[in-house]
């Protein structure tokens, strides 16, 4: 192996580790589930779709995994995803002082707020 190839491959070694790096505050950078306003940052700020795609896809998922225990929302029929993602966004706008929670008990205390079930008998 000569000189040079040897140097690239040095250099390539050396570097890579660095761009490792890079990639984990972004990835943190990312993260919309540890509060509220992780979830404003990330999913409000005139995010690219997907990423807008995924914080919606996130809202809808919590709120599936919430049925499975005591129903604490009552959405209409014809209730969309991107209503649902809306009044999140707006539940956590309206309430800074709850913005601190995690992401996934303010989706569904939205929910709840939201599309409140009817009174049982």
């Amino acid at each position: 192996m000569n000189t040079l190839t040897t140097f690239a491959i040095c250099l390539l070694l050396v570097t890579l580790p660095a761009s490792a790096q890079q990639t984990a505050p972004l990835a943190d950078d990312l993260n919309f589930t540890r509060s509220g306003n992780d979830f404003l940052r990330v999913c409000e700020s005139k995010p690219p779709d997907l990423i807008r795609g995924a914080c919606q896809g996130y809202v809808m998922g919590v709120l599936e995994g919430a049925v499975l225990g005591p129903q604490s929302y009552c959405p209409g029929p014809n209730v969309t995803s991107g209503q649902t993602y809306r009044l999140v966004a707006k539940f956590i706008n309206d309430h800074p002082e709850k913005s601190d929670h995690e992401a996934r008990i303010l989706i569904v205390n939205a929910a709840a707020s939201a599309f409140p079930c009817p009174a049982s008998k």
